[in-house]
């Protein structure tokens, strides 16, 4: 469609280009791995937050479908810990894609998504506590899901706080020792409405209900 020199980029003006690569795809014209590609080689070649948008501009645009984006999934895994919220953001939609496909690396989502809660934004936090819960509900990543989501409970957003709170009290088990640790760490930081609440989950360790046939305890709330 148009060039510039080897090794540069022109993503200052990515929405003007829109049209043109939407008919080029539409049309068979663009290779849209390839070109998701050279959007996430763009992001990592830069600092400038309007460049970097851009990028992030032309990626929504090519609109690549589930098997395109488990393809470049070592790079939404990445891009979490992002120092950039928009990017950071941004990789966590495409893991809960992913994940709704059954595509996602379940186990190494677990372990960035905890980068999501040092940025302020509270929508990108939210997604992450999302994705985080639902893949509690799977017995064998349930524990270290649930490690993740406490430290949710340091974010400055009470709403996240309060969506991680929610979720521990759902699949949070009295052998939870890590968990646990993450969960009584955070009550200086939790907001005021929810430091009862967090203080009487942390208490509550102290004495759990065993379940019917074998299964772990589920602590008193």
């Amino acid at each position: 469609i148009y060039e510039v020199p080897k090794g540069d980029y022109n993503l200052f003006a990515a929405k003007s280009w829109l049209a043109i690569i939407e008919w080029a795809i539409s049309e068979g014209l663009i290779d849209k791995s390839r070109m998701l590609a050279a959007c996430l080689a763009a992001l990592d070649r830069t600092s400038n937050q309007t460049d970097r948008n851009g990028a992030l501009i032309l990626i929504k645009c090519i609109d690549a479908d589930a098997e395109i984006l488990a393809d470049h999934q070592a790079n939404w895994l990445r891009l979490v810990a992002d120092d950039q919220p928009a990017v950071a953001g941004f990789a966590i939609t495409q893991l809960q894609t992913l994940e709704k496909a059954k595509r996602i690396d379940a186990e190494s989502a677990i372990a960035v998504l905890p980068h999501a809660f040092k940025h302020s934004t509270k929508s990108h936090a939210l997604n992450a506590v999302k994705l985080l819960t639902r893949l509690a509900m799977q017995k064998s990543l349930r524990q270290k899901a649930i490690e993740a989501v406490a430290s949710g409970l340091m974010h400055p957003n009470k709403d996240v706080q309060a969506a991680a709170m929610e979720t521990l009290h759902e699949h949070l088990q009295s052998t939870d020792e890590e968990a646990m640790r993450i969960i009584a760490g955070s009550v200086e930081s939790v907001s005021q409405t929810l430091r009862k609440e967090v203080e009487a989950l942390t208490a509550s360790s102290a004495s759990s209900v065993p379940t019917t046939g074998g299964g772990n305890p589920q602590l008193d709330t």
